[in-house]
């Protein structure tokens, strides 16, 4: 039988993997591909990876920081995420994050942006 973790776990693969599908579909509608002007580059993926490290950062202060703000953070943290994704393992984390980012990038920078490119303008 699953557990509680695997259930939270497989219902934010499915709606994270719903983004990827919503694309697929707005992409056939459209005849536009999502991923057609998606390229992959080292140097890219360097600037994405050094790009990380300020919000990184500020979210690293926010647990530290004695402000109020930080708590009240941290008290939402505590209470709603920390139950349902501490018990995942680090393959689960990397897992969910990679289907989102793919979907997500997929629906909105892929298709959406330049959707709303072509019919709205820049």
């Amino acid at each position: 039988m699953n557990s509680p973790r695997d259930n939270w776990f497989l219902k934010g693969c499915v709606i994270e993997a719903a983004f990827l599908v919503a694309a697929a579909v707005a992409a056939w509608a459209t005849g536009r591909a999502p991923l057609a002007n998606a390229h992959l580059s080292t140097r890219d993926a360097l600037i994405g990876a050094a790009a990380t490290l300020p919000p990184l950062a500020a979210f690293w202060w926010t647990l530290n920081s004695d402000d109020a703000s930080s708590r009240q953070i941290r008290g939402f943290l505590d209470r709603a995420i920390r139950p349902v994704m501490q018990p995942w393992s680090l393959l689960q984390l990397a897992v969910i994050s990679i289907i989102a980012g793919v979907g997500e990038e997929a629906l909105f920078r892929g298709f959406l942006q330049g959707w709303l490119a072509k019919h709205v303008g820049v």
